[in-house]
């Protein structure tokens, strides 16, 4: 019987957190080890996490000072003794019997990649799969599903989201010499799959929804960003070193552009000038930059042609009517 090591790093979530462990203790597949890494939480979460670990021997808890989730993740990583693993969020939870349901599906695939289930401010929020409920997807295919999914989508159908590295069951070889980059401070995901990937890689997606996955206002994807120039060029810097085709380069810059105009739009006041200052960054040179503009959305069209034409002004009408 194989095991399957599920990786959950936490963080302040005591609200959500005995939810997420009761989910994996409960699961109808028992051969699995817990790898639970308290990351620094500041509130209750340390207490409910030891707790855990005393009632179930298959939980291995870490207990670390609060360093982020890509060094929480790699420090659970060097534990991993399962011929699997899963990684999970600690606002998050499964199905009972997501782990039996997966392992019947994995056969001899090196990644499977399952369905989330969103909860939008506690509103049920999911996507339907084309006719075809399970695909084999290439190298390529999975990297535009990763960089520039509204681009996938139109050509293959909603098939999960590749961003996150959840919703995924990963053979452990794959990926036992493969870390999270700490110097990200966001899309750490996206890179830690594409580094998964090699040519004849085996992944393919399914119509399994067993993973439920909380999106909260006040969670960091949500909140304004002081230091959001810096970071999100290095996004760019880092991620475009496993990028062969240019047209996910671009777009991957245009992504992390729009990142910083509606970064700005949650600040509580801003003006014509930081609008600009963004749009005329030489590192995003919206002005040259070529994007398959066809495949974005209505609003991020708009955005490309305004930035394009210097319409800075608009640009700023624009985000002041999206602010509300």
């Amino acid at each position: 019987m194989n095991k399957v090591s599920i990786i959950i790093p936490a963080y302040n979530v005591e609200r959500y957190i005995s939810d997420c462990l009761d989910s994996v203790i409960n699961q109808t597949y028992p051969n699995i080890e817990i790898i639970l890494v308290n990351d620094g939480s500041r509130d209750g979460t340390a207490l409910i996490c030891e707790e855990y670990a005393k009632k179930d021997s298959r939980i291995i808890y870490i207990n670390q000072q609060n360093q982020g989730v890509s060094t929480a993740r790699n420090n659970a990583l060097e534990l991993v003794t399962g011929e699997y693993v899963l990684f999970l969020d600690s606002d998050d939870w499964l199905e009972v019997n997501a782990i039996e349901l997966l392992l019947l599906n994995m056969g001899d695939l090196d990644i499977l990649q399952f369905d989330m289930i969103r909860y939008i401010n506690g509103n049920r929020v999911s996507k339907k799969f084309p006719t075809e409920t399970s695909k084999l997807f290439n190298k390529q295919e999975i990297i535009s599903n990763v960089i520039f999914p509204e681009k996938f989508e139109k050509k293959n159908g909603y098939y999960g989201d590749s961003r996150t590295v959840g919703g995924k069951l990963y053979k452990t070889e794959v990926i036992k010499n493969i870390r999270f980059n700490s110097k990200l401070k966001f899309y750490e995901d996206g890179e830690f799959l594409i580094k998964a990937l090699f040519p004849d890689i085996k992944f393919k997606a399914i119509d399994l929804k067993i993973y439920h996955y909380r999106i909260n206002d006040g969670s960091c994807t949500q909140l304004y960003r002081k230091n959001i120039k810096e970071e999100s060029e290095m996004v760019v810097q880092e991620i475009s070193k496993l990028l062969e085709d240019k047209n996910n380069i671009n777009y991957l810059k245009f992504d992390m552009f729009c990142l910083n105009i509606n970064n700005l739009i949650r600040k509580k006041e801003f003006s014509t000038k930081e609008i600009k200052e963004i749009c005329k960054n030489p590192f995003w040179d919206i002005k040259n930059l070529k994007v398959e503009i066809k495949y974005c959305k209505k609003k991020r069209k708009i955005l490309y042609w305004l930035v394009k034409m210097k319409m800075y002004f608009f640009v700023y009408i624009v985000c002041k009517l999206k602010k509300g």
